[in-house]
């Protein structure tokens, strides 16, 4: 009968890549996502107060434009951080 380790270097490294991925990507959706959520209700509160009517493309568009921007510094900042 042959005995193995259930984990071997390759599972494990594997596993970390993983874990890797999965941070960045927690990471993408903290930095990137939730602050463009905020900042859009914001921007549709006030555009309501001042008695703008905004069409759905225009809060999307919004929404869509400062998720890519915040996405793009994260992204830049985060391959930055792999070769310390």
């Amino acid at each position: 009968m042959k005995m193995t380790a259930p984990l071997t270097v390759d599972a494990a490294a594997t596993d970390a890549a993983y874990g890797f991925l999965a941070g960045k990507l927690i990471g993408l959706t903290l930095v990137a996502v939730m602050p463009a959520l905020f900042w859009t209700a914001i921007f549709a509160i006030a555009a309501n107060v001042v008695g703008a009517d905004l069409s759905v493309y225009t809060v999307g568009g919004t929404a869509a434009a400062i998720m890519l921007f915040l996405a793009t510094i994260y992204a830049a900042m985060a391959s930055g951080s792999d070769k310390a």
